[in-house]
């Protein structure tokens, strides 16, 4: 049957993904395992429409508490497109339907950067990043303190829905927390390459985390495993976003950054990032403020990576570009066992939300649908 160039490639890959699938069903975990007859034949018989996806770019949002952003990405990880904008802290105020009007124009956005380089048919599919809990089946969101505008709604119909209006056709729409889609840029893209074991942490307005056990990506029974900033740190602490008190995130977050270095300049800073851009720029008034973060986040660590016994631990986000000033304040809190050799680690990856946004994608077609399509013997 004649197929067009489009289809050929997906075919192809169809097939190449069967034959690695037969060897190795899981990325990057090493292991050797059979796979019976049947589910060989079974292999070659993958749709290729799903396959398709992960030869073609994919349309990437995140929607952060404080910002939002847009990306198209190649299957590379080369960023072909971005837009981002700030939102200020009354983002969880913002009407729903406000909400999907930006996604729209974000969107109309980066196609418009690519225009006449990469066409709009060619766009597989799209990941949606959020800072909140992502319960199963992943459609909607969970517990969502800064996003609360979001909390109820089907959030992957509606974005689909949005999308499919733009481009004249629907994607398939995959919704994931940032911290997990952070931990899978690295472990695809990153520092994580290779690695079984590893935890990587958000450092932003708020902070979260990614967590890598055993070659895979740790989400939980209910989904929103990885919560590092609900974390329980001052008894008598100030109120969390979240309703609580004394949450990692009131110590440990560009919010609580933000908020001593107006305390202690008696200025305004539009965001967390000018905060870290100051202190970088040495005033030094700041750098105590980041080293205080700095002792609470290596406090927090030590007791993740006594947990979890990870190989490294990945910094990623606005706020870790100040690693430096932090990282001996971190160390001198983190204990580990001789035994252990795990690092703490600036991430490399210079965006991280787009590449997330890639991975996001990649992981469910080339691992998830992969899991539910074969079955290892």
């Amino acid at each position: 049957r004649q197929l067009s160039s489009v289809s050929q490639i997906a075919y192809r890959g169809a097939i190449a993904l069967g034959a690695a699938a037969a060897i190795n069903w899981r990325l990057n975990v090493g292991k050797s395992e059979s796979i019976s007859t049947e589910n060989r034949l079974q292999a070659k018989q993958i749709e290729r429409i799903a396959i398709s996806e992960v030869e073609l770019p994919v349309l990437g949002l995140h929607i952060g508490a404080t910002s939002f952003s847009a990306s198209i990405v190649n299957p590379s990880g080369e960023i072909a497109a971005y837009h981002s904008e700030r939102c200020g802290e009354s983002r969880a105020d913002q009407p729903y339907i406000s909400f999907l009007d930006q996604c729209s124009d974000a969107v109309s956005e980066v196609l418009s950067q690519v225009r006449g380089i990469i066409s709009s048919d060619n766009i597989g599919s799209c990941g949606v990043l959020v800072p909140v809990a992502v319960p199963e089946p992943r459609t909607h969101v969970g517990f969502a303190p800064a996003l609360k505008h979001l909390k109820g709604h089907p959030l992957t119909t509606d974005v689909s829905d949005r999308i499919a209006a733009i481009l004249g056709r629907t994607i398939s729409v995959q919704l994931e927390n940032d911290g997990n889609g952070m931990a899978l840029a690295e472990w695809m893209y990153g520092s994580a390459k290779g690695l079984t074991d590893f935890i990587a942490i958000r450092f932003c307005t708020g902070v979260g985390c990614g967590i890598f056990t055993s070659g895979d990506l740790t989400r939980g029974k209910h989904g929103p495993a990885g919560e590092i900033g609900r974390q329980p740190f001052e008894p008598h602490g100030v109120k969390c976003p979240c309703g609580r008190f004394g949450c990692l995130e009131t110590v440990a977050s560009g919010r609580h950054l933000h908020a001593l270095a107006e305390s202690r300049t008696q200025r305004q800073f539009e965001s967390d990032v000018d905060v870290v851009a100051a202190a970088l720029n040495d005033e030094d008034s700041l750098r105590d403020d980041f080293q205080q973060v700095g002792s609470n986040l290596g406090r927090a660590i030590s007791g993740y990576v006594n947990l979890m016994d990870p190989q490294r631990v990945i910094l990623g986000g606005p706020v870790a570009e100040a690693y430096p000033l932090f990282e001996e304040a971190l160390y001198s809190e983190l204990f580990t066992f001789p035994e252990t050799e795990c690092r703490v680690v600036q991430s490399e990856l210079e965006q991280c939300e787009p590449i997330a946004a890639l991975a996001a994608v990649r992981y469910h077609n080339e691992v998830v649908q992969q899991r539910g399509r074969y079955h290892v013997t």
